[in-house]
């Protein structure tokens, strides 16, 4: 409706009503201090995440000339999607579905190499765009040692090249 107030304003009420019972209470300086390591809090979330993401671009980079061999793609951001760049540079708009899927793989390769991360990992027709590198390079990505992680393929017809080197 039209009367209804902003996130923004209403987020300021609340902080001032909570400033408000706290200097009535006598709590104003434990309050401030709480408000101080929140913030530290938000500071650390958000630099550990950008040095989580840093780290995780560098190791599907370092992986690139390995699956790709014959396109230099390299991944610049992983913030919301993946964002690719070229060699020199610059943005890079469009890749084929092959390579988009080479880096996705990359990407998941790289999250189930993290010791505190589990998650089911199912992927149907896994290497249907790929070439036969491709196919035994992303196997041999996935040949790791995952101890506990479950990683499930429905495929038919893309056996040759990935499915022996997983085995």
């Amino acid at each position: 409706p039209h009367d209804t107030e902003c996130k923004k304003t209403l987020e300021k009420k609340i902080t001032d009503i909570e400033e408000e019972i706290n200097k009535r209470s006598g709590a104003l300086k434990e309050s401030k201090k709480i408000t101080k390591l929140k913030n530290w809090l938000k500071d650390i979330q958000t630099v550990s995440l950008k040095e989580i993401s840093k780290s995780i671009i560098e190791d599907i980079n370092k992986e690139v000339k390995r699956v790709l061999p014959l396109e230099e793609i390299y991944v610049e951001s992983i913030k919301n999607k993946i964002t690719l760049k070229k060699l020199d540079g610059s943005s890079r708009e469009k890749a084929s579905r092959g390579q988009m899927a080479r880096i996705a793989y990359l990407f998941l390769i790289n999250l189930l190499n993290r010791p505190n991360l589990k998650f089911p990992f199912i992927v149907d027709s896994p290497v249907t765009t790929f070439d036969r590198i491709g196919r035994s390079e992303i196997a041999r990505g996935l040949v790791k040692d995952h101890s506990g992680q479950y990683i499930g393929f429905i495929f038919d017809t893309e056996r040759e090249h990935f499915s022996e080197v997983l085995e």
